[in-house]
C-alpha cells in the first residue's frame, strides 16, 4: 500500500515521543508470528500505552503515519485493507484481531 513503516521497537519502549498524529500500527511477538494485531488511531502513543497495559509478552510494534488521511473512516479503510492483505498472505487473521 506504499506505507512507510518504522523499524520495530519493543512495545515496552513506547514513550511520549511517539506521534500523536493519524497512524496505522501492527503488533507481533517475534517468537510467535504472525501478527497479533493491526490497528489505527489518531493518538498512537495513547493507544499503544493501553495495549502495553492489557498485554503480556515481548511484543514488537511498528507504525506508519497517515498525515494525508485524517478522517477516521479513511484510517479504518486502510486498517481493513491491511487485515485483508495479511489474510491473503497467511490464510489467517492477526491472532487477537477479532
Amino acid at each position: 500500500m506504499g506505507l512507510n513503516w518504522t523499524d520495530p521497537i519493543p512495545l515496552a519502549a513506547v514513550d511520549p515521543s511517539m506521534p500523536t498524529s493519524n497512524c496505522v500500527y501492527r503488533l507481533w511477538n517475534q517468537s510467535a508470528p504472525p501478527l497479533e494485531y493491526l490497528g489505527q488511531n489518531s493518538n498512537l502513543e495513547s493507544r499503544l500505552y493501553r495495549h502495553r497495559c492489557q498485554r503480556d509478552g515481548p511484543l514488537q510494534v511498528s507504525y506508519a503515519t497517515l498525515s494525508a488521511h485524517d478522517a477516521q473512516h479513511t484510517r479504518e479503510e486502510i486498517e481493513t485493507e491491511l487485515i485483508g492483505a495479511h489474510w491473503l498472505a497467511t490464510d489467517t487473521s492477526p491472532a487477537d484481531q477479532f
